[in-house]
This record gives C-alpha cells, sequence and structure tokens, in this order.
C-alpha cells in the first residue's frame, strides 16, 4: 500500500525535482537570511548591559530566527538515509522539531519576551503597573509623548490622542474605501 501513496519516490527524478531540489533551494536561502540576521545580531550592541548578558541575548535572537526559519529541514535531508535504524532516528527527530516549532515559537516571542510577559502579568493582577515606565526608547526625531504607558496597543510616537486605544477591540473599523466608520 505504501508504495500507492505518494508518486514521489527516493530515487525518482520526480523526487529530487519536485521534493529534494526546493528543499534544498529553501534552506540555502534560509541559511542566506541567517547569516544576515546574526551579522546585524553580532554588530547590535547595548553599553547598559553586560557582556554576558548581550551575549545570551544574542543567543536567544539567534536561537528564536532558526526556529522561524525552520531548521527542523535540515534533518529532513538526511531522512533519505539508506540505514533503517538511522532512518527511523530521523524521523523521530525531524517530526519532534516541527511539531513543536509552534511551543518554541510561543516561547521565545511570549514568555522570554519582557515586555509581553509584564503586559500580561500587570492585566492578570499578578504585578503591579509600573507608574512611569521607561521601556520604550525611541531614537526618531519625532515627538513622545510625555507619559509612556506599558498599552503594547500605544503608539509610543503617536500625538497625545491619536493612536491610543485600550485594547485591540477599539480600533477604527474601515469601510470599503479604507476611510473610517
Amino acid at each position: 500500500m505504501a508504495e500507492t501513496m505518494c508518486f514521489l519516490k527516493p530515487g525518482t527524478i520526480a523526487f529530487y525535482a519536485l521534493f529534494f531540489g526546493p528543499l534544498i533551494a529553501a534552506i540555502l536561502i534560509n541559511l542566506v537570511f541567517f547569516a544576515l540576521v546574526l551579522k546585524v545580531i553580532k554588530t547590535s550592541k547595548n553599553a547598559n548591559i553586560s557582556d554576558t548578558e548581550q551575549l545570551l541575548r544574542q543567543m536567544k535572537a539567534a536561537v528564536a530566527v532558526m526556529v522561524l526559519l525552520g531548521t527542523g529541514w535540515v534533518i529532513g535531508v538526511f531522512m533519505n538515509i539508506p540505514a533503517p535504524s538511522m532512518q527511523i532516528t530521523l524521523q523521530y527527530v525531524f517530526i519532534i522539531l516541527n511539531a513543536s516549532q509552534g511551543m518554541f515559537v510561543f516561547v521565545f516571542y511570549v514568555i522570554l519576551n519582557d515586555q509581553v510577559k509584564n503586559f500580561w502579568l500587570e492585566k492578570l493582577g499578578i504585578k503591579v503597573a509600573a507608574a512611569n515606565s521607561s521601556s520604550s526608547k525611541s531614537t526618531s526625531s519625532r515627538k513622545t509623548p510625555a507619559t509612556t504607558t506599558s498599552n503594547v496597543y500605544a503608539n509610543a510616537n503617536a500625538g497625545d490622542e491619536e493612536h491610543k486605544y485600550a485594547d485591540a477591540s477599539e480600533f477604527p473599523a474601515k469601510g470599503e474605501n479604507n476611510a473610517n466608520i
């Protein structure tokens, strides 16, 4: 039955042209993007933190980008190894990495993000909101409001009355011509 399930059988031209070739191309493109992101991560410095904390932040950012780029597919390339015991092991690792990709995104971009974590701790009443937060540091030339807020929906660069919402449900509705209703 396995022979009739898919027309992409390992060793055939269709397998290499329609699966393995695009897989290798996607991995190479992702490696180029990963190298570019690593270059940016490595050159970003924060004078306010120690070298070890800077290194930990850079490593966290690199792993987070690796998760987004689907590095589990690198294992998928080697699943064509003829040794049955190695093939089964690689299949399990491949499935575990790809199935847990969403969990890794949640961990890196929600749980390990201090701003999001603090926002939800304040919303749930576990943590008291800071009186005047200086967490949003803007280097742009636009005018920033005198008081900053921990509201993640607020636009720090907006004036006093523009683009400030208590939650996502307050975003203005748009009509067909993209005008506010």
